[in-house]
């Protein structure tokens, strides 16, 4: 019998790994994980039969998924689900007959008291009118106590953003002109109750559509679109407004994004601010991705170089200060990507994440559309893929992060054993030291 033996020794002289080649004498390289490599105990099976559009941990380590989905591992669920943090599905939520077909989630926010807020395209759930927006308990009922009525545009307005405000408070952002039947142009705050804010007086609002809205430690709300005005003025798909719905001034974005929209965006651990989607900012082409200052103005020590050659969908700011990028493209800075990267805090690329061939997406612009971070550090993502890496992966994958831990063979000195081992009794040539 022909094998090869790996056996590893620790002792006062330190970790040593002994690799026993005992046919030919030749060293056999040993697979040890890196962070962009798939986590294999997060078991997801079939995975969802369509696209998921965001992910939430919650903070009990349960993952709350959204989309336009209506199947996980063959089993029926409408839009919205939470699974186990080892795939499997939490059947302690139950949304019962869920959403309207065609429904489409596109935020969720999960409250302090665990009730989860949920908004995108639909105008039913379980059966019983839910315009565009609604609030679930944590067993996937609904809260009643949240009364939106005719909510947006009877059902036909689109929000594509949620954001929770210290006080409970709701921002809600999309492409909708009403509320409960009165005016409201694409951004409006909602009280606990789920009734307008007067508060917050945005009069004629943006005159187009807002992706993504956040809300910074201070209180300040930043929004981004494709809209070109706010109030009648000229402010071209990014703005910081104060809590009662004025425009920041002290925030001056000048020419704004030029060109491209604003998909998402978060912020770095400084306070700084990076934007995905647009292609020019301020005269200065960023292709993708930009970080700017708290002022507006362009952060010039992030270097994007030629960028990405595609859409930039989605952003997510780690607890080092890298930043993961998803969307549709395949090339960055003229290297072959797949539709995922991470940048370091200056733009340039990790390179100790390492996707391989990465997603696969000829179709859809919106290869990858979420990403989410666990309190280890791993990594969810979602979207419209069906592969990672050549491995089926079904619109959802979690991929490993922190990984030092792992032994990398690179680091230990080696001593390579020559032999033979014929049935159960091994003759052994020599030994030989190496370095790595």
């Amino acid at each position: 019998m022909i094998a090869n033996v790996v056996t590893t020794l620790k002792g006062v002289l330190g970790s040593i790994l002994v690799l026993a080649s005992l046919w030919a004498g030749f060293l056999v390289p040993l697979a040890y994980a890196t962070p962009g490599d798939i986590d294999d105990s997060f078991e997801y099976g079939s995975g969802f039969n369509s696209p998921v559009y965001d992910i939430v941990v919650q903070d009990d380590g349960k993952i709350l998924v959204a989309g336009s989905f209506t199947e996980y591992q063959g089993e029926s669920v409408n839009n919205l689900i939470r699974l186990h943090n080892d795939g499997r599905l939490d059947s302690d939520f139950d949304t019962g007959g869920g959403f309207n077909s065609n429904a489409l989630i596109h935020s969720i926010a999960v409250q302090d008291d665990g009730k989860i807020i949920a908004a995108g395209i639909f105008n039913r759930y379980q059966g019983e009118v839910a315009n565009s927006i609604i609030r679930l308990r944590s067993d996937g009922s609904r809260d009643e106590t949240f009364a939106v009525g005719d909510g947006f545009n009877s059902g036909v307005g689109r929000v594509h953003t949620v954001a929770l405000q210290e006080d409970g408070k709701i921002i809600a952002g999309g492409l909708f002109d009403q509320y409960q039947g009165e005016s409201a142009n694409n951004i409006i705050r909602l009280n606990t109750n789920g009734s307008r804010d007067e508060t917050f007086e945005v009069g004629t609002g943006f005159n187009n559509t807002i992706r993504k809205v956040i809300i910074q430690e201070d209180g300040k709300i930043i929004a981004g679109g494709g809209f070109h005005s706010y109030q009648g003025e000229s402010v071209n798909r990014i703005i910081r407004l104060h809590g009662n719905g004025n425009r920041d001034t002290s925030f001056q974005p000048g020419t704004g994004v030029e060109s491209g929209f604003v998909f998402d965006i978060d912020l770095t651990l400084e306070g700084k601010i990076i934007l995905g989607g647009p292609r020019s900012y301020q005269g200065t082409s960023v292709n993708g991705v930009v970080k700017i200052n708290n002022d507006g103005s362009l952060d010039k020590s992030f270097h994007t170089g030629t960028g990405f050659n595609g859409t930039v969908n989605s952003l997510l700011v780690q607890e080092d200060g890298k930043v993961l990028v998803g969307g549709w493209y395949t090339e960055y800075q003229g290297e072959s990507v797949n539709h995922i990267i991470r940048l370091n805090s200056d733009g340039s690329r990790d390179t100790t994440f390492t996707m391989g061939t990465g997603f696969d997406a000829t179709v859809n612009i919106f290869a990858v559309y979420a990403l989410a971070e666990e309190a280890d550090g791993s990594i969810f993502v979602g979207g419209w893929f069906t592969e990672y890496q050549g491995q089926p992966a079904n619109r959802i994958i979690r991929l490993k992060n922190n990984v030092e831990e792992e032994e990398d063979p690179s680091e230990y000195p080696i001593i390579l054993v020559h032999g033979i081992m014929g049935g159960w009794n091994p003759q052994l040539f020599g030994v030989e030291g190496m370095t790595s």
